[in-house]
């Protein structure tokens, strides 16, 4: 596959101009999970298990630990992993590696109970977000598939040995707007072989000529 960026066509009906590299933010995924042997201990879901209002908690917890209104990594989502488990999932951003997100750890979990919750990261599976990608729209005006994302993301040779285990996704903010000329995507990427900073070092083209 080429690797070239004048070698990339796009998808749609507009005629491109040079395309710039898209920048890449790295998410990951973190469990906050019950300590063993304290599965007999009462637990209830703060805010009624509203999982919004738990991620704006978490937020707020992290601001008022450091006193900075942006932390160096943040919060994108979170969610229960089902309606009887007291188990949540927070999907972070801000290359949040174990080293950094451990100095967050007690932010983090102040509002789960204290001594019966932990967080662990989500071995082996990375979440990249693909920031400034072109938009070449149909001529029905539908933005590419994810297929077609797909396929363009595998012109750029380190993204064809690895493996994709969630086909490209737009995002809210890019499927919402439909004058954007730029937009963002997300690929959930299988990484156990730890090769994620020698992918993130080479420059990604999308629909460039």
């Amino acid at each position: 596959m080429p690797t070239n960026p004048a070698a990339a066509a796009p998808t749609a009906n507009q005629t491109p101009t040079t395309s710039q590299p898209c920048p890449r933010k790295i998410t990951s995924d973190w469990n906050i999970r019950r300590l063993p042997n304290t599965e007999t201990i009462e637990f209830s879901k703060p805010f009624g298990g509203n999982a919004y209002s738990m991620v704006k908690a978490i937020k707020s917890s992290l601001r008022q630990a450091l006193g900075e209104a942006n932390p160096p990594i943040t919060i994108l989502a979170g969610q229960w992993w089902s309606p009887l488990s007291s188990n949540f999932t927070l999907t972070l951003t801000g290359n949040p590696g174990v080293t950094l997100v451990r100095k967050y750890w007690e932010a983090i979990l102040r509002p789960f109970r204290e001594n019966i919750f932990t967080l662990v990261p989500n071995e082996g599976q990375t979440r990249i977000a693909f920031q400034n990608v072109p938009i070449y729209r149909h001529a029905n005006s539908e933005l590419p598939t994810s297929a077609e994302l797909k396929t363009e993301l595998g012109k750029n040779l380190q993204y064809c040995t690895c493996s994709i285990i969630e086909a490209p996704i737009w995002t809210k903010a890019t499927l919402a707007d439909p004058t954007k000329t730029t937009g963002a995507f997300t690929i959930l990427l299988s990484d156990p072989g730890r090769k994620l900073t020698g992918i993130m070092r080479k420059p990604v083209y999308m629909f460039s000529q």
